[in-house]
């Protein structure tokens, strides 16, 4: 009889650690997500603050200086970073470790504007958007740094290769989008190909602006960016949950709009082009 007590005593204690552990972990989970909505509606906030005085910088001097601009970036990174944070801490309880549809639904709420109809016009005011506005002095800086850093020769050689061939990487994508009516007839192996070709080779810009912002974190220089952005070959197409759909959807876009500003006067050129093909009707050459 002692025995049954003792047995049953232990196991009342194992449910009671159970109980009490259960509850840590829902109380832990129901902190982090406060604190995932605290810094996601002041991220959003930020956004909204930052184009109204883009707006009104722009009224009267044509553009943001860069002081400026860095301070309202820092002020978004601290979010980026602090919201990152929680959704790494919190995997432990959530389950979100190694499960990017799990993790999408946490980083939804880092963007401040999700994929809605009409969302795109407001992407070019955004702070990730407009760092595109520096890019030039941003990789001026980064050049210099790798020129004069004491690393291996052959190391800074090939991190000078990465830091060029952003600009290829985002050409490749200028050509889908602003090929001629007949170059999208004229495609080898049809529409479908070319559109599985543009998006790799939207990805391959994602993936190559990624790369310059993790040597710019190398070469002790300001990132491009605020963050890194998720190209949508992380998963496949028919794995992607809702959210991660649209995380990918967001950062091809906003990527997109950054490199618009970046090399403002290369997109207009092809817009140009563009539109002068389509009045002489190229289509029916």
């Amino acid at each position: 009889m002692e025995k049954l007590n003792n047995a049953s005593e232990r196991q009342t204690d194992i449910d009671s650690a159970k109980i009490q552990k259960k509850m840590a972990e829902t109380a832990i989970g129901a902190r982090r997500a406060e604190n995932l909505l605290y810094y996601s509606e002041q991220s959003r906030d930020l956004e909204h603050d930052f184009a109204s005085r883009l707006s009104k910088a722009t009224e009267s001097t044509g553009q943001m200086t860069a002081k400026e601009f860095e301070k309202w970036e820092d002020e978004a990174i601290g979010y980026f970073d602090a919201i990152k944070k929680e959704i790494d801490e919190s995997g432990v309880y959530l389950g979100l470790t190694g499960d990017l549809n799990l993790v999408a639904k946490e980083m939804a709420k880092i963007v401040a504007y999700m994929p809605r109809k009409g969302y795109e016009t407001e992407l070019a005011t955004t702070i990730e958007a407009q760092a595109g506005a520096f890019y030039d002095e941003r990789r001026n800086d980064l050049n210099a740094a790798i020129a004069e850093s004491d690393l291996p020769e052959e190391e800074k050689q090939k991190d000078a290769k990465i830091l060029r061939g952003f600009y290829p990487a985002v050409a490749r994508h200028l050509d889908f989008k602003y090929m001629s009516p007949a170059e999208i007839m004229d495609y080898p192996r049809g529409a479908k190909a070319r559109d599985d070709d543009r998006t790799v080779a939207h990805n391959d810009a994602i993936k190559s602006l990624n790369d310059i912002n993790d040597l710019a974190r190398k070469y002790g220089t300001r990132p491009f960016t605020a963050r890194n952005f998720w190209p949508s070959d992380m998963c496949p197409k028919k794995s992607q949950s809702e959210e991660l759909a649209r995380i990918f959807r967001y950062d091809r876009d906003i990527v997109e709009e950054y490199y618009a500003i970046a090399f403002s006067s290369e997109v207009k050129r092809r817009e140009a082009r563009q539109a002068y093909e389509m009045r002489m009707g190229s289509f029916y050459r």
